[in-house]
């Protein structure tokens, strides 16, 4: 799904946001809502931006059942295609929603966050026995947009 300027701006407790919705599968049992937001990297500059989406669960009458504003986030970085923001989000067993609208915040658009990469051990050739860290690639930051690209998937959990 993708979130921009075309959708509905709504009013949330967040502030102002464009958002898109989707409907739930109606499972009796727990199930998780994951949601991957792609990175991407404008033309114009070097600097990668995503949507870090916030996720309200609404009723079949439209009133919101839960909100997710503050959860956390994974930064995955997959074999072959683009980074993704990845949220996991539960659904309770019997909860009433039916919907979920996927948005955003002014306040998150503001910020961004500073992506530390994996640290590789290597071992200097003159000294046998000595290993040290060094990163394996450098510090790079994400800035947080206010549309983008989010894949949704709803699975059960595995037992």
């Amino acid at each position: 799904m993708v979130v921009d300027r075309n959708d509905s701006v709504f009013e949330f407790r967040s502030g102002k946001s464009f958002a898109k919705a989707l409907e739930l599968p109606q499972l009796e049992e727990e199930y998780l809502l994951q949601l991957d937001s792609v990175v991407n990297i404008p033309r114009l500059d070097l600097n990668r931006e995503v949507m870090f989406p916030m996720v309200t669960l609404l009723d079949a009458n439209l009133d919101p059942v839960a909100i997710y504003d503050d959860e956390t986030v994974d930064l995955r970085k997959p074999f072959f295609g683009p980074d993704l923001l990845r949220i996991i989000l539960t659904v309770e067993r019997g909860s009433a929603a039916r919907y979920a609208l996927i948005h955003t915040s002014d306040a998150r658009t503001r910020q961004g966050m500073s992506a530390d990469s994996p640290y590789e051990l290597v071992q200097k050739s003159d000294f046998n026995t000595m290993l040290y860290a060094r990163p394996s690639e450098p510090r790079r930051k994400i800035h947080f947009v206010e549309t983008g690209m989010i894949n949704v998937l709803a699975y059960t959990r595995s037992n």
